[in-house]
């Protein structure tokens, strides 16, 4: 789960990207300032909607902050130190505060500048676009990624374009625990990712389809 955060001050259009909001992340992890109120009502506000997944018995992979270091969103407009002090805030309040205690959480970002610590991410993971019909493992990245936290932690593809081929995959020895493949022209206009390769990762015995999965209600019962 992403969550697209629009700047707790506003601004125009679309305010989680840094171009359309003049919200100034340092002052709002002051405490006192309007700011940072109003970045903990943001927080809280979510971290209700949570809670009723929590209460449902319901994990979620929570990924918050994506794609911090490109600087395109607001949170990582002004650094790396704002944007770590911001994901362990969250980190801190999310689980001692509001006890949610049911999110696996996703850091986004290969660069080691970046990443908040391997106390307060779960799985870490980078987002690669590579173009239409290159089908390759994405080696570099996942080194890159796997290097966070020294090789201890899953790494994911938060975002992709073309999916690694499977084969591939196993042939370089590039264990990506999963894709998310941004829908729309990505997926339904088969120009990325054609549908015979497709076709082929979700046939493919490396890859789990939700069909293969066990029924996690019943997971180690007798049902």
């Amino acid at each position: 789960m992403t969550w697209h955060w629009y700047a707790p001050t506003g601004g125009k259009d679309k305010t989680f990207y840094s171009k359309n909001t003049d919200f100034n992340l340092p002052l709002a992890l002051t405490p006192g300032t309007k700011e940072h109120e109003l970045l903990l009502a943001d927080m809280d506000c979510v971290a209700e909607q949570l809670k009723k997944l929590r209460d449902h018995n319901v994990p979620v992979l929570w990924r918050p902050l994506h794609e911090a270091d490109g600087a395109w969103f607001w949170w990582g407009a002004f650094g790396a130190e704002p944007c770590k002090q911001l994901w362990r805030l969250m980190y801190d309040r999310f689980t001692n505060m509001h006890q949610l205690n049911n999110l696996i959480w996703v850091w986004n970002s290969s660069v080691q500048e970046w990443y908040p610590g391997d106390g307060e991410s779960d799985i870490d993971s980078c987002d690669i676009y590579a173009p239409s019909g290159n089908y390759g493992p994405v080696r570099k990245h996942f080194e890159l990624t796997d290097a966070l936290a020294g090789g201890k932690k899953m790494i994911a593809f938060g975002e992709n374009g073309a999916i690694p081929d499977p084969d591939q995959l196993m042939a370089s020895s590039t264990p990506w625990l999963w894709y998310m493949t941004w829908g729309e022209g990505f997926v339904l206009e088969g120009k990325s990712t054609t549908d015979e390769q497709l076709r082929k990762i979700y046939d493919h015995p490396s890859c789990i389809t939700l069909d293969r999965l066990p029924n996690w209600r019943h997971f180690g019962g007798s049902e």
